[in-house]
């Protein structure tokens, strides 16, 4: 925080009366979360920081950013402060809810079988309650589906239009041809990044079983090539995910991962994850986060509240 925001600090900009911080991260940054540092280092830290005893912190009261501030990011100054002349779209939907949920769901298609591997290299973990591939198949994600069906449920109390995608009917195919006809996606959903070529990150829809797979139908992976070429216009789309924020780093371009695409591809405003995220936690952190967005409240209030 001294080393980023210290000087802004120092200059007034961030007086009593900012309440909403515009982040637009350089290189490395881009993997770094600003809603983690803290806005002053409290007295117990610096008691502490001879020993390193860090364990014996309570974390849920210490001074992070994200308390204090709405905060947003942007690739560059001229998408931050570019104002959209864009009519809105008639949307057939207000959301649309894809949870594939993967419970007995085949494993990907062989053809996926390098990058998984590589997804799960990056990943490195084995951990069931993540919403990230966990080892050799995909993690069941239980929450995902509560989350969609309670989510219907608070559009559906407001009056507004709900499209919901669950286990099977959560595939590729249907997510190609609804994700442009809502002004909320919500993909709750497996995605993974690839370090190498960030073309080939992607988000996991309901699988096609090997036996019965043709070129015909889609082979169950969104991955970034694809959404470049997809023509969007959502309001807002939201990754309830794992490491949709993650990619390669291209000198002079950024950090280039699912958000970059998405972005590319015309969605305004998109919510994602640096970190790997639990499964149950997300669920809770998403319903508090459209309780508050449906009672007025804008993306970065709604998300700093939840």
């Amino acid at each position: 925080y001294k080393c980023l925001l210290g000087q802004a600090q120092k200059n007034g900009f961030l007086s009593q009366n900012t309440r909403h911080l515009i982040v637009i991260p350089q290189g490395e940054l881009g993997k770094l979360s600003f809603e983690t540092l803290f806005a002053e280092v409290p007295e117990d830290i610096q008691k502490i920081l001879p020993t390193r005893d860090f364990g014996a912190l309570s974390y849920n009261v210490l001074p992070y950013l994200i308390k204090r501030y709405a905060i947003s990011y942007y690739p560059s100054a001229t998408l931050a402060f570019m104002t959209s002349t864009d009519t809105k779209p008639a949307y057939k939907f207000d959301l649309f809810d894809f949870a594939p949920v993967f419970k007995n769901n085949p494993a990907p298609l062989s053809k996926h079988k390098a990058v998984i591997a590589q997804a799960i290299l990056n990943e490195r973990n084995e951990n069931k309650n993540l919403r990230s591939l966990g080892d050799s198949t995909i993690n069941f994600l239980e929450y995902s589906e509560v989350e969609a069906n309670m989510l219907e449920e608070y559009f559906l109390k407001m009056g507004k239009k709900v499209l919901k995608s669950l286990h099977a009917e959560a595939t590729e195919e249907t997510l190609k041809a609804n994700i442009a006809q809502a002004r909320i996606v919500h993909l709750s959903t497996h995605s993974f990044y690839n370090s190498e070529n960030s073309d080939m990150s992607g988000i996991i829809a309901h699988q096609p079983k090997e036996s019965e797979y043709t070129d015909k139908i889609e082979d169950g992976m969104l991955y970034a090539e694809e959404i470049y070429n997809l023509k969007l216009n959502p309001e807002l789309l939201i990754m309830s995910s794992c490491q949709g924020g993650l990619g390669k780093y291209v000198a002079g371009e950024g950090l280039l991962a699912l958000n970059r695409a998405f972005m590319y591809a015309g969605v305004e405003n998109i919510m994602f994850s640096l970190w790997k995220v639990n499964d149950l936690a997300t669920k809770n952190l998403m319903l508090v986060f459209y309780k508050e967005f449906l009672q007025g409240t804008n993306y970065a209030e709604a998300l700093q509240k939840a």
